[in-house]
């Protein structure tokens, strides 16, 4: 509750705001946030971020990348019905032809056609095996893949630990 609590506040906060500048911001942002409480794991987006979790496989002793969050943008199914049932349309696969997301924070204009800041929620229970969270926006993943992104980073980390070692 607390986590749709927080967006749904950061939203409002964030709408106020901007229909107080002039001219008034249009702006919007994704967003992605982890809640550790113990050994579980809380995580809630909206839009195109999202949240990887790299973990040890020891059978194959190999990293997996695990997605741990869902993305939002209007060509998906049950997002593009929500969006029609509000009123709004989906063109070239983006809210009125425009917003490449369904889900947001800000993007006042898009509030009255279906675009909402009510994240998804998901939770996971971490074992021995994880060894970090990913957050990013849709720009790496554009890039590269979540196992690529995860790779990348273990090879900084390993990195970092021989130099350490070798200081």
């Amino acid at each position: 509750r607390c986590l749709l609590d927080t967006f749904k506040h950061t939203d409002e906060e964030f709408l106020k705001q901007a229909s107080s500048q002039k001219p008034a911001w249009k702006d919007g942002s994704t967003a992605t946030c982890v809640l550790a409480v113990d050994n579980t794991l809380y995580i809630a987006n909206l839009g195109d971020s999202r949240a990887i979790l790299c973990r040890y496989n020891e059978e194959s002793q190999k990293h997996a990348a695990l997605s741990l969050s869902k993305e939002h943008n209007p060509t998906q199914y049950e997002e593009r019905m929500r969006i029609q049932k509000a009123g709004g349309n989906v063109r070239d696969g983006r809210v009125l032809g425009v917003l490449e997301v369904s889900r947001s924070i800000g993007d006042g204009q898009y509030k009255r056609c279906g675009v909402t800041s009510v994240p998804d929620i998901r939770r996971c229970q971490l074992t021995p095996n994880d060894r970090f969270i990913l957050l990013a926006c849709d720009g790496l993943f554009k890039v590269f893949t979540p196992e690529e992104a995860v790779n990348f980073i273990l090879s900084c980390l390993e990195f970092m630990s021989f130099h350490d070692m070798s200081v």
